[in-house]
């Protein structure tokens, strides 16, 4: 959060950091988040099995949905960084750093 003080706490809210596991074929995306009472939440996002033959091609399909998964950080992650440069206008009100978080 420091990073991005800038920025609209609500893109911060927004924000997600993704974790791939691999465990043999199978590839699990995993995320965290920041909550808006100073707490990190932990969830699974997608799961796919990378096909190893020809008779499991249609797993494929699994495999481009987590890829896609990804991508969808994008968006969050350069509306960030065009906040935090002064790119795109916040109120001094909704910045991260003007924020109080209650533990």
């Amino acid at each position: 959060m420091n990073k991005y003080g800038d920025a609209s706490f609500e893109t911060i809210l927004k924000r997600k950091m993704l974790c791939l596991q691999f465990i043999e074929n199978k590839i699990t995306l995993l995320s965290m988040k920041f909550l808006r009472d100073g707490k990190w939440a932990c969830a699974t996002e997608r799961s796919a099995v990378v096909p190893r033959n020809w008779d499991d091609r249609r797993y494929w399909l699994q495999v481009m949905e987590l890829i896609m998964k990804l991508k969808s950080q994008n968006k969050v992650i350069n509306d960030l960084i065009d906040e935090s440069i002064g790119w795109k206008s916040v109120p001094q009100e909704q910045m991260a750093k003007n924020q109080t978080i209650e533990y």
